[in-house]
Formats: structure tokens, C-alpha cells, sequence
């Protein structure tokens, strides 16, 4: 895999509830430094900044929080306890989460 070439990627599916899922994903490989945990789900941010030898734009784990936050989830890194990365994805049960807001057009009949 990318990040981690000579290591392991594990997912992990568990439900929440009633139809919700959180995913958890681990790898082997060089691991998020601490600084950039809470920047990692950002566009265009890439914790390995620099390393050529990883092609990306940083956009794929902004679209991961995008779409967790689309369904009223979240996304977030933790340090992990024996190198490489820890990321999580929680996406609630339809019953707890909160419809998406549309601005309201006055042209609108309804």
C-alpha cells in the first residue's frame, strides 16, 4: 500500500446502533507525527510534506471527513501505540443524525 509499503493495513467494521458503522483503520507504516494529527483531514494537507516518493494531493482523507460529516459523522487520527497510523470514521444511526440544512429560496413554491 502507500503508506505503508512493507507493513500491514488492517479495517475494522463494528455497528453503532441501529445502522450506523464506525471504521477503524491501522497500518505499519511511518505513522502521522503528532503535530499533524488534527490537520491530516484538511484539503490538500499532507503529513509526509516533502516526500516525493508518496504522489498525492491531499485530497483523499479530506473527502473521508467530508463525507462522514455529509451524514453527521466525524473523522479523526489518534497516535498509534506501535507506530504507523490510527484513523477513525463514525457515521451514526439515520435516527441520530441531523438533515443537512438548504438555504431557502424565495422563488420556491414550497
Amino acid at each position: 500500500t502507500k503508506y505503508a509499503p512493507d507493513g500491514t493495513v488492517t479495517v475494522q467494521l463494528a455497528p453503532i446502533g441501529d445502522g450506523g458503522l464506525a471504521i477503524e483503520v491501522h497500518d505499519e507504516g511511518p505513522g502521522i507525527p503528532h503535530d499533524d494529527l488534527t490537520r491530516v483531514f484538511e484539503p490538500f494537507f499532507r503529513a509526509h510534506d516533502g516526500d516525493d516518493t508518496q504522489p498525492g494531493t491531499g485530497i483523499g482523507l479530506a473527502l473521508v471527513a467530508e463525507f462522514a460529516a455529509m451524514h453527521t459523522g466525524r473523522a479523526w487520527a489518534e497516535p498509534a501505540e506501535h507506530g504507523g497510523a490510527h484513523l477513525h470514521v463514525e457515521i451514526p444511526p439515520p435516527d441520530l443524525r441531523v438533515p443537512l440544512q438548504t438555504p431557502h429560496d424565495p422563488a420556491s413554491t414550497t
